[in-house]
């Protein structure tokens, strides 16, 4: 017996991408992604996504995705830290155009840290990243001995760390309304929720 399987209606979403000053930005992919599942970190930092399209030189892109919710991200990679826009819950029903402005790397800080256990022990190969869920801005690395570096816009932040180190699993954590106002030390133990942030200036940049 012969199964045909019939693939979905599918569906184009088009737009341009530019910084906050309207100017395109061109040669950088625009990436869909299925709602997230437990290897969503590792997804992202791959560029593993359901459909993908490269911006042309006047920042326009365009994707054929099926119907379904998506997630949709593009932004560059700057100092090993990727930095860009990530836009949740798209609802892909029929053609639609989706502009995205991303922020870019002079209007952003620097968040840096050490990522340990409770034994002071620095993780390696653990996924940060930080998401603003106001504006979509959005920032994604990995620990190197336990240090990690985010570049990213002012905002308040939701933080998730995932680890898939055999040696180092730990299970995925969030940290909450951490405020970014300016270049900021963020030390992180796993598996305790003290999630303050200290800027440069010594000033602690949460409660």
């Amino acid at each position: 017996m012969d199964i045909t399987l019939k693939a979905g209606k599918q569906f184009t979403i088009s737009g341009r991408v530019t910084d906050r000053n309207g100017k395109a930005i061109a040669d950088i992919k625009v990436i869909a992604y299925k709602q997230p599942t437990g290897l969503y970190s590792l997804y992202l930092w791959m560029g593993q996504g359901v459909a993908d399209s490269k911006t042309a030189q006047d920042g326009s892109y365009q994707l054929t995705l099926e119907e379904g919710k998506y997630d949709v991200m593009c932004g560059t990679t700057f100092i090993e830290t990727f930095l860009g826009r990530r836009l949740t819950d798209i609802d892909v029903s029929n053609d639609m155009t989706l502009n995205i402005t991303i922020p870019t790397p002079d209007e952003a800080y620097e968040v840096r840290g050490v990522i340990k256990d409770k034994k002071g022990r620095g993780i390696n190969g653990a996924f940060v990243s930080a998401y603003d869920k106001k504006t979509g801005n959005f920032s994604l690395t990995i620990s190197q001995r336990g240090i990690y570096l985010l570049v990213m816009a002012a905002g308040t932040y939701e933080f998730t760390l995932t680890s898939f180190m055999p040696l180092w699993q730990f299970p995925e954590q969030h940290i909450e309304n951490v405020v970014i106002e300016g270049n900021t030390i963020k030390n992180i133990t796993i598996g305790e929720s003290d999630s303050r942030s200290v800027n440069q200036q010594g000033k602690e940049a949460i409660s």
